[in-house]
C-alpha cells in the first residue's frame, strides 16, 4: 500500500489517524504482552503485588502505590492462566500498548501543527513521511530500556504510562482548537485521576494543567468553569480505592503530598548537581546518540512552531531528570518522559526527512532504523529474556535455617519487599519481620543480609 493513500491533506487532521493509532496499539500489544516475564525480575514488582493481593497488614504506610493500579490489578487476578506476577505484567503491557497508541495519535496531531500554512500547496507525497516518523518514534521509545522494563514489569507501570499518554493526546486536541470543551474537560478529568493516583504523575501533570487553565481564562474559553469540577471529580473517583487499599496515596496526608507536588519539591531540594548530571546521562544512554540528537532538534522545532507542546515536553523532561536524580534506583521518571519523547523524536525525524524532496520517506525509514540500534542493544540479551527466579531464590535462601515463629530483621528495604511478597503468597506465615532495624538485636532475632 502506498503511503499516499494514508493521507488526506484537504483536512487539518488526517482521517487515517485513528487507524494508525490502532495499528500501533496492536503491534505494541504483541511485543509488550508477549515479552511479559514469569516471576518477579525486579523487586519493585513485589510491592505492587502485595498492594493488589493483600494490602492490609503487609504494606507499609509510607509505600508509594498507584491507587488505580491496585484497582486494575485486582481485576487482573481473574486471568485464568500464568502466575500472579505474570498477570500483572500482562495487564501492564496491555495498558502500555494503549498508551503508545495515544502517543502515536498525539504525534500525528503535532505533525499537523508543524505543517506549512494552510494556503501552501501540499500533496499527499509532501506529507508521506509523517506517519513513518511518528510510528518509528513510537517503536524506538518502546524498546528503550527504562520504558520497556517499566511497561512489562509486575509493578503495573503501564497504568501511569496509559494515563500520561491519554492526557497528552487529549491536550493536543485542545491545542488544535482552544474552544474544544470536550478535550479540555477530558484533560481535566484525566489529570484528576492521575494526580490522585500517583505522586509522579502529579509532578508532571498538575503544573501543566494549571498553566493551561490559566491560559483558558486569558482567552475567555467557556470550559474554564467546568474544568476544576471535572478535575476533582476524577480525583474523588479513587476514594473507594483508597478505602480498600493502603500506602501513602490511601491517606489524607498522602493525597495532600501528591496535590502539593511533594515528590517534585523533595526531589528539587537537597539533590546535588552531580546527581542531576548522572540522571541526564542515563537518559541519553537509554535513547542513544542518534535518537538523542533527533530529540534535541525536535525540541527546537517544537519550540519554533508549537511552543505550547515544547513547553510541556521540556517541563516534563526537567521534572523527570530531577526525580530520577532523587531516586537513582527507580526507572519510573525516565520511563514516563520517554513516552512523551515520541513528540520531539518524531518532529526531529520529520524535520530532517522533509529536506530531501522525493527521498523523504526513505530518509525517515533510515533515521528510524539508525535511532533504534542503540536502544535495542542496551542491556544485552538479558533484557529481552528477564529471569524472574532470582528474587524467589533469594527468598528461599533467606528462609533456610529460620526456626518456626522467628522474628526476622530484613536488613534492607529490598529484602523487606521479598518478605512482603512471601507473606502475600502464603510462604512461611509464621515469620514476623519489622520495618525498622533495632539498635541492638536481641538473641532471638535473625538478621537477613
Amino acid at each position: 500500500m502506498s503511503f499516499h493513500r494514508w493521507m488526506d491533506v484537504t483536512l487539518p487532521v488526517r482521517r487515517e489517524t485513528p487507524r494508525l493509532a490502532m495499528w500501533a496499539t496492536a503491534s505494541a500489544l504483541l511485543v509488550l504482552v508477549g515479552m511479559a516475564p514469569l516471576g518477579i525480575p525486579r523487586l519493585e514488582g513485589a510491592l505492587s503485588l502485595t498492594a493488589v493481593v493483600a494490602p492490609g497488614p503487609h504494606l507499609a504506610p509510607g509505600a508509594h502505590v498507584d491507587l488505580l493500579a491496585v484497582v486494575l490489578g485486582r481485576l487482573a487476578l481473574l486471568i485464568p492462566f500464568g502466575d500472579l506476577p505474570f498477570r500483572l505484567a500482562a495487564l501492564s503491557g496491555i495498558l502500555s500498548a494503549l498508551g503508545l497508541g495515544f502517543w502515536v495519535r498525539a504525534g500525528l496531531e503535532v505533525m499537523c501543527m508543524l505543517r506549512p500554512p494552510p494556503h501552501a500547496r501540499l500533496t499527499a507525497a509532501d506529507v508521506a513521511h509523517e506517519p513513518v516518523a511518528v510510528m518509528g518514534a513510537a517503536a524506538v521509545v518502546a524498546i528503550t530500556q527504562p520504558f520497556f522494563v517499566h511497561a512489562t514489569d509486575a509493578g503495573l507501570g503501564g497504568t501511569e504510562l496509559f494515563l500520561l499518554a491519554a492526557w497528552t493526546c487529549v491536550l493536543t486536541f485542545l491545542l488544535r482548537d482552544r474552544n474544544d470543551a470536550r478535550a479540555a474537560l477530558g484533560a481535566a478529568f484525566l489529570a484528576g485521576v492521575a494526580v490522585a493516583s500517583s505522586g509522579f504523575l502529579a509532578a508532571l501533570l498538575l503544573p501543566c494543567g494549571v498553566a493551561f487553565w490559566v491560559w483558558g481564562v486569558s482567552v475567555r474559553a467557556r470550559w474554564v468553569v467546568w474544568a476544576p469540577v471535572l478535575f476533582f471529580t476524577g480525583a474523588l473517583l479513587l476514594v473507594p480505592a483508597a478505602v480498600l487499599s493502603a500506602g501513602q496515596a490511601a491517606t489524607a496526608a498522602g493525597w495532600w503530598h501528591s496535590f502539593s507536588l511533594g515528590v517534585l519539591r523533595q526531589s528539587a531540594t537537597g539533590v546535588a548537581g552531580a546527581a542531576w548530571w548522572q540522571a541526564a546521562m542515563h537518559l541519553a544512554e537509554s535513547l542513544g546518540v542518534v535518537a538523542g540528537v533527533l530529540c534535541l532538534i525536535g525540541c527546537g522545532v517544537l519550540a519554533w512552531r508549537a511552543p505550547a507542546v515544547a513547553a510541556v515536553v521540556l517541563f516534563a523532561l526537567w521534572a523527570a531528570v530531577i526525580m530520577k536524580a532523587a531516586s537513582p534506583g527507580s526507572e519510573k521518571p525516565l520511563a514516563l518522559w520517554l513516552g512523551m519523547a515520541v513528540l520531539p523524536l518524531s518532529a526531529g525525524i520529520s524535520h530532517f526527512a522533509a529536506k530531501l524532496g522525493r527521498a523523504r520517506v526513505a530518509t525517515a525509514w533510515t533515521l528510524v532504523v539508525m535511532s533504534a540500534v542503540a536502544p535495542a542493544l542496551a542491556g544485552g540479551v538479558a533484557r529481552w529474556h528477564p529471569d524472574g527466579r532470582l528474587p524467589l531464590r533469594m527468598l528461599m535462601r533467606a528462609y533456610d535455617g529460620l526456626p518456626p515463629r522467628s522474628d526476622v530483621d530484613p536488613g534492607s528495604a529490598q529484602m523487606r519487599r521479598l518478605f512482603q511478597y512471601g507473606a502475600t503468597v502464603g510462604l512461611r506465615p509464621d515469620i514476623r519481620f519489622d520495618s525498622v532495624a533495632p539498635s541492638r538485636p536481641s538473641p532471638d532475632r535473625r538478621q537477613v543480609e
